[in-house]
């Protein structure tokens, strides 16, 4: 089994290169490069996170960031208001209010401080998947591919740590569910789809790609945890008739126009 085989445990290198001492050094420098963009772009979230939180003349906050819009929210969610209506719009279906909760329970700079945090990890783990599903079973990507693909996707990246949503968490469990289905753990694949789906209804676009390739068990997986995700968890949590108003104020105002 080759050494790039083992993920996570090993990043997928080629055992093949001529010079691997100068190839571990170039790869190395990437990597912490890259960590120290992320880095600055984080850093740059917290201060912009505290920035917000100064009163204007007027003794007001800007309430238009990511952080603001959970912390003003979700407490809402929580006291029984229907925060899916014109007034309030908010953009995620319950399921992914529940998933957000724990950050509403810190300070806003501490909130930042754990989702960028939380997104530093999710891109790592996004990009060493993406990078072991592109590799054959007897041939790692190549550098420059992976380079190419780093510096396609860069400004996204940092975007979504600038803007602070969840577009990052997105992308990982769309990657991970990919992951787990080249394992063959279809059951755990259609939980990673489901939550996607939760969080953004992009990812439903991949329905139609496993119907065109037949993978019926994956779909049928996908969809048990889509009701376990949509219908079940939140239900038992602000109980069946307040989520079903929940459900239809969001498709309403949000999906259906």
């Amino acid at each position: 089994m080759p050494p790039y085989a083992n993920f996570p445990i090993s990043f997928p290198l080629n055992p093949d290169a001529r010079d691997a001492r100068a190839q571990q050094v170039t790869r190395w420098v990437a990597i912490i490069g890259l960590v120290a963009i992320f880095l600055t772009v984080a850093v740059q979230f917290q201060i912009s996170t505290a920035n917000d939180l100064i009163p204007d003349a007027n003794g007001k906050v800007d309430t238009n960031g990511a952080i603001a819009r959970w912390t003003g929210m979700i407490p809402k969610f929580w006291a029984g208001e229907n925060i899916y209506t014109k007034d309030n719009l908010h953009p995620n279906m319950p399921f992914t209010v529940i998933l957000l909760t724990p950050l509403t329970l810190m300070g806003p700079l501490m909130q930042a401080a754990v989702l960028s945090a939380l997104k530093l990890a999710a891109m790592l783990a996004t990009i060493l998947m993406a990078a072991r599903l592109a590799c054959d079973d007897d041939k790692p990507i190549a550098d420059w591919v992976l380079g190419l693909a780093m510096l396609w996707s860069l400004q996204i990246l940092i975007s979504d740590i600038q803007h602070g949503n969840t577009n990052t968490f997105v992308l990982f469990f769309v990657t991970l569910h990919l992951w787990l289905f080249r394992k063959g753990r279809d059951l755990w694949s259609g939980a990673a789809l489901a939550v996607a789906i939760c969080l953004k209804m992009t990812p439903a676009l991949f329905v139609f790609y496993w119907v065109y390739q037949r993978q019926w068990k994956l779909l049928g997986f996908t969809a048990l945890w889509g009701v376990v995700f949509v219908g079940v968890v939140p239900a038992l949590f602000v109980g069946p008739s307040q989520h079903i108003l929940l459900t239809r104020t969001w498709l309403e105002n949000l999906i259906i126009p």
